[in-house]
């Protein structure tokens, strides 16, 4: 066995170039290597929520002016590839007429779409800044600014959808609360491609509307076509009964483009709760059916037609009656059943305007035509007929005082006017003459008597 000194390196010569091609070769690869781990991180990291003081800032400070003057936000999430989640949103903002609406809302999402948000964030960021300026500056209306907003670029080409839950929602005046919703759903989706700027669902739990009229289960679509909002397929139960509706609204011209509506089966004395039991009280089932003609959206401009019917209907010492009875001399008036009244009205320059209000009973039946005002205030020309077995029970002298009928009742006519809570009652001349000598007939075959 042979031993030597030298190593292997001494043995072994060096390749150059064989290590140069092999750093070559890891260099090259390397870029792709980074690259790739970047892409797979940014794609990866999309799918993750973030949240931050400064994104919370950013949002509330862009959605002032937007959605109203006073805005908070409790918090932001941002998914870079899915959306943005708004917590604890609560807005107040006033439109046109004084009215003013507060929202809050424990959850708002928005997707969008991120490469339209990239390439369109100078100018949305110029347009959410300035929304409020923007509106207070020109003489359009609030909610034409934000339609307009809604449906060009920016906003029409980085929306996809929004979705709101367990909002509540009023809408009041400076004199009292409008309408107040508890629990709102609200639901859309986006379109750049077709006339359709949006359209969705509605919903809410609760709908009371001027404090006493509660609509529950409220459901409907949506839809914005340019200017046009349309909720259609509207249901709700109300009353123990059920309301179907639809209304298109042309926000830049405010104009009511259409409007129907069906009302059935309401509970008449959970309707007619009036606060003073001097009032009275109705039971009975009532339905409307009506339309809105097109035309201005403003009060002394609403154009409504439509046909009321009521069954099974009992009246109790509503003012009417007690006037009738005290001026007919009919005491039994009091209390009235009617197995369907029937109206066939219309509301014009903020009057109701009966065309024909009759109603058929077992003691009294009836005709009237002429207004109503919302505050009570009342106009009617009425014709009744009382039943033969309601004058036999009645004095010679309150009853010789109505013209007969041939199956043995009693007609009358006379005008009502005053209010719905103090009416007053003016008789036919015809019937007041019938009155005068009724009594003075019946004082003369008292005298006869008594000197016979």
């Amino acid at each position: 066995m042979y031993f030597t000194d030298r190593t292997p390196s001494q043995d072994a010569p060096v390749n150059t170039s064989e290590t140069t091609d092999i750093l070559a070769a890891a260099k090259v690869l390397a870029l792709p290597l980074v690259f790739f781990t970047l892409l797979f991180v940014i794609v990866i990291g999309g799918y993750f929520p973030y949240s931050h003081p400064a994104i919370k800032q950013v949002v509330e400070e862009r959605l002032v002016g937007f959605l109203g003057d006073s805005v908070s936000v409790g918090g932001v999430t941002v998914t870079p590839w899915k959306g943005m989640a708004v917590r604890r949103l609560v807005f107040t903002t006033e439109i046109e007429g004084g009215i003013r609406i507060r929202a809050s809302i424990p959850r708002l999402y928005v997707s969008y779409h991120l490469f339209a948000l990239v390439m369109e964030l100078k100018q949305l960021d110029r347009i959410l800044t300035h929304a409020g300026d923007e509106w207070r500056n020109t003489q359009s209306s609030r909610m034409v600014d934000m339609l307009g907003k809604l449906t060009k670029p920016p906003l029409a080409h980085v929306l996809n959808k929004v979705r709101v839950s367990s909002a509540r929602i009023e809408v009041a005046t400076a004199q009292q609360v409008v309408c107040r919703a508890s629990d709102v759903r609200f639901s859309m989706r986006m379109f750049t491609e077709d006339t359709t700027f949006f359209s969705g669902t509605m919903a809410a739990d609760s709908v009371a509307v001027l404090g006493a009229w509660p609509f529950t289960d409220y459901q409907s679509r949506i839809r914005l076509d340019g200017y046009c909002l349309t909720l259609e397929r509207i249901r709700s139960d109300f009353l123990d009964g059920g309301i179907n509706a639809s209304f298109t609204f042309d926000a830049l011209n405010q104009m009511i483009v259409r409007g129907e509506t069906k009302i059935s089966r309401v509970n008449l004395a959970r309707l007619y709760a009036p606060q003073d039991t001097a009032l009275g009280s109705a039971n009975g089932s009532l339905g409307i059916e009506m339309v809105i003609e097109p035309g201005p959206a403003f009060y002394d401009s609403l154009f409504v037609k439509g046909t009321a019917r009521l069954r099974d209907v009992r009246l109790r010492s509503l003012p009417l009656q007690r006037t009738l009875s005290e001026v007919l001399f009919m005491p039994r008036l009091d209390s009235l059943h009617f197995n369907e009244i029937a109206s066939e009205f219309s509301f014009k320059q903020g009057i109701f305007l009966n065309r024909r209000l009759s109603g058929s009973g077992d003691m009294f039946t009836f005709e009237s035509i002429g207004w109503v005002k919302p505050d009570g205030a009342l106009y009617q020309d009425l014709t009744g007929v009382f039943g033969a077995k309601l004058l036999d029970s009645i004095s010679p002298v309150a009853r010789n005082m109505f013209l007969p009928e041939p199956d043995g009742g009693g007609r009358f006519a006379c005008t009502v006017q005053g209010s719905f809570d103090r009416p007053v009652l003016v008789l036919e001349k015809t019937l007041v003459g019938r009155a005068v000598k009724s009594v003075f007939k019946t004082l003369s075959d008292e005298f006869r008597q008594m000197f016979r």
